[in-house]
């Protein structure tokens, strides 16, 4: 899981790499949570699924609730309901 941060600069100060502990049993698998918001803030981060050397494309997820209900924006457009992490 990577912190999905924006940085103007060669740096993000809030750029973090985390690799989560999973166990599979069949064709589900089970991913744990970071313990505390101080491993990984509230935001959004990207969440890859590796298989050895096979790559994957990233799925945006997000970590802690939607207070103001960003996730739901723009509202009653089907193209953009619900976002992914909601």
């Amino acid at each position: 899981m990577l912190g999905s941060v924006v940085s103007t600069h060669g740096n993000a100060m809030g750029q973090r790499t985390i690799f989560l502990a999973v166990s599979c049993s069949c064709n589900t698998c089970t991913i744990t949570t970071p313990p505390n918001a101080h491993v990984a803030p509230p935001g959004w981060c990207m969440l890859f699924v590796l298989d050895g050397p096979t790559p994957s494309v990233g799925q945006f997820i997000r970590i802690g609730k939607d207070p103001a209900g960003i996730g739901n924006w723009p509202a009653k457009l089907p193209a953009f309901a619900p976002l992914p992490g909601t």
